[in-house]
């Protein structure tokens, strides 16, 4: 199948080249520790123009409702150096935070930089009614200039909604390491990312994780030639290189 990487390239190179052939990364390091603004600037002047980096926020904001949340202006301070190349950030709140936890939840986002481009991940059942998130929290997150995401995960499907509060939406696919499920569920996102576009939906960044990594780049390029039909403008597929030249 060859290598999404050339041959010859190090790991310090893997970003560049990555950037090279897609257009944005979750950044999910972020979730544990904040990096340095070295590290922040070091990632921006690494890749293309175009590519955009989605950086969770940490844990210590979206798991600690009762606390001040002494990390998010660290957070949103060091995110913002990467300037131009920051696509959307987002919140992934854990199964236990419910909506009857509104209150803080309403505390948290009106503390959010109105200009931070943010998604957010519920997780609790009760925030969602015949596999969409329920129009309250629809209104509630709109209020608040919030995005959605959307987790897709094989027979858990319970929550892979597609409801929008703002023109931007984070989908976060994990696959079955290139099982044929994968081809039905691309179908599906596919329709929906082309209805999206059509009705004028800015920026839709879809995330494909696979069990084993290595499928990654496969399942994206099956993707990409799924929803190329259905758009106006074809994206870049990756290309292989060929590991015996």
């Amino acid at each position: 199948m060859g290598t999404f990487y050339p041959p010859e390239a190090v790991p310090s190179d893997y970003l560049k080249e990555y950037s090279a052939q897609l257009g944005a990364v979750e950044l999910n390091s972020t979730f544990y520790a904040i990096p340095s603004a070295e590290m922040f600037q070091k990632w921006r002047s690494s890749v293309s123009d175009e590519f955009r980096f989605c950086p969770k926020f940490p844990k210590s904001v979206s798991h600690s409702l009762n606390s001040e949340h002494p990390d998010l202006k660290i957070f949103t301070d060091r995110v913002s150096l990467l300037e131009d190349r920051l696509g959307v950030c987002f919140l992934q709140f854990p199964s236990h935070v419910g909506p009857d936890q509104k209150a803080r939840l309403q505390a948290l986002f009106a503390k959010l930089p109105r200009g931070l481009k943010t998604t957010v991940e519920f997780r609790h059942p009760g925030f969602f009614q015949n596999q969409r998130l329920k129009p309250e929290w629809i209104d509630e997150l709109a209020r608040f200039y919030l995005g959605t995401v959307s987790v897709d995960t094989p027979l858990e499907r319970d929550v892979a909604h597609t409801s929008l509060s703002s023109t931007r939406v984070l989908v976060r696919f994990l696959g079955a390491n290139l099982h044929a499920s994968n081809e039905i569920r691309f179908r599906q996102w596919a329709e929906r990312i082309a209805l999206w576009a059509k009705h004028g939906i800015r920026e839709v960044y879809f995330m494909i994780h696979e069990p084993d990594n290595t499928y990654a780049p496969l399942a994206v390029k099956a993707f990409i030639e799924t929803l190329n039909p259905l758009l106006a403008e074809p994206l870049k597929a990756p290309v292989f290189h060929d590991l015996f030249g």
